[in-house]
């Protein structure tokens, strides 16, 4: 008798469940699945802004995102009569634990068909994971954390979205089914002054002071070094840490 390897065993499994059925990503075929689902959700959109899957996968990939090292991360596919029809990604970091005190997993990348019982059983197995882990509460979402896009659109459909979320106008019902409340409502602004605009984006362009670097420190407590030789235009340097705080220091305090 031959012996099923889990990723033969996810893809048997998949292919025989007619109800709805949740997996972990384990395989290249569930990974396909996962990043292709908002492709086929969005097909007929003309406001949605199709992500580059390259960037999807950098920002999910522990090695590419340093944001994921020390973090638990897992990604969730939901499947009906063999098709995907929902997915999401779960984040348990101890270090927010330590940071903020409070005992919360997120939830993020969430995209479905308007099928509330295959993202209550979305939720369930991320419920079931992430308190496995620790976590009390589930939060979300966030794509992938508090510094990048963030929440759900809930109201203006027909408006472009521009750094922001853009999302079906089921998705809060959705989530509300599956047990989930509004904590934060965010507003956006129009500003329609585009001769400003203009000018200062013609001037950056012309004088190119500008300019972004993206460097890894070992931790919050080491010093920064910045590259040899130095920036000298450098004012002030922004980081990330795994914990999800963003702090600044200015050209006085790092070396």
């Amino acid at each position: 008798m031959k012996t099923l390897t889990m990723a033969e065993l996810h893809e048997a499994t998949r292919k025989l469940t007619s109800d709805e059925l949740v997996l972990d990503v384990r395989t290249p075929g569930e990974w396909a699945d996962f990043l292709e689902l908002p492709f086929s959700l969005y097909k007929d959109d003309p406001l949605w802004v199709a992500p580059l899957r390259s960037e999807v996968t950098k920002a999910l990939d522990r090695d590419s995102n340093p944001y994921f090292r020390g973090v638990a991360l897992e990604k969730f596919v939901c499947y009906r009569d063999g098709q995907p029809v929902s997915r999401s990604i779960a984040v348990v970091s101890p270090r927010h634990w330590e940071r903020f005190g409070e005992k919360a997993a997120f939830f993020g990348f969430f995209e479905s068909e308007n099928d509330p019982e295959a993202v209550c059983q979305l939720f369930a197995a991320i419920e079931t994971y992430s308190t496995a882990k620790g976590a009390r509460t589930l939060k979300g979402p966030f794509n992938p954390n508090h510094y990048s896009e963030l929440g759900l659109l809930v109201e203006n459909f027909e408006t472009p979205a521009f750094f922001e979320p853009y999302n079906p106008v089921w998705y809060a019902d959705l989530l509300r089914a599956a047990g989930f409340r509004a904590v934060t409502r965010l507003h956006t602004r129009v500003i329609r002054d585009t001769t400003t605009l203009e000018t200062k984006a013609k001037r950056a362009f012309v004088n190119r002071t500008y300019r972004l670097e993206c460097y890894e420190f070992p931790d919050s407590t080491c010093p920064i070094m910045l590259p040899n030789p130095p920036l000298s235009s450098v004012t002030h340097v922004k980081y990330l840490d795994t914990a999800g705080t963003l702090t600044t220091v200015t050209s006085t305090n790092y070396q």
